[in-house]
């Protein structure tokens, strides 16, 4: 009965949480970001949340191919390349930092569909030799209250458990964020 009150040493230390299992089923029992580190250490990254919404997908994974673009978009599609360079990044990192500013990169892809916005993700991430967390924000979307804030507060744990496991930063790929972000 204390579980379900939430009155345990396990609720107050925040290594478990107690999920609704929605609307036909009973209410379980999951571990936290922070409990999965306690009770797995480094094997915790194993037991990322997965859902259809989101999908781990490795450099190597990735099939090469090459793409055209006009001249100016291969530019700025270059200077993304070069500054996703691990020595690059990290003088990146810390050059914002020093300004108090996050230490990240975030890119707005944009046109209509068909468009190489996806691919030219995927290629970046071949190119760099970096994973990608891809995530579908239309899955993401759900009718019950609170429930579609919940799973975006999730990609980003995984995502953060994800840095700490991998030797390149992965990136996150938010597709068709538009459905979510634009409010």
């Amino acid at each position: 009965m204390s579980f379900l009150k939430k009155n345990n040493k396990l609720f107050e230390l925040d290594w478990i949480e107690l999920q609704d299992g929605g609307f036909f089923s009973n209410a379980f029992i999951v571990a936290t970001e922070k409990g999965r580190e306690i009770f797995m250490g480094e094997d915790a990254v194993l037991f990322l949340k997965k859902g259809k919404e989101n999908k781990l997908i490795t450099p190597d994974k990735i099939v090469e191919k090459t793409l055209y673009f006009d001249d100016n978009l291969d530019r700025q599609l270059s200077f993304i390349r070069q500054s996703l360079d691990e020595i690059m990044f990290v003088n990146l990192q810390s050059r914002l930092e020093t300004k108090g500013l996050p230490k990240g990169m975030s890119v707005i892809f944009y046109g209509g569909p068909g468009t190489g916005k996806t691919e030219s993700v995927y290629q970046l991430a071949h190119q760099t030799g970096r994973s990608i967390l891809h995530v579908d924000i239309s899955q993401s979307k759900s009718m019950w209250f609170g429930e579609s804030e919940k799973r975006i507060k999730e990609v980003f744990t995984n995502y953060k458990a994800l840095c700490k496991s991998e030797s390149l930063k992965p990136i996150l790929l938010f597709n068709e964020a538009d459905a979510i972000f634009g409010k």
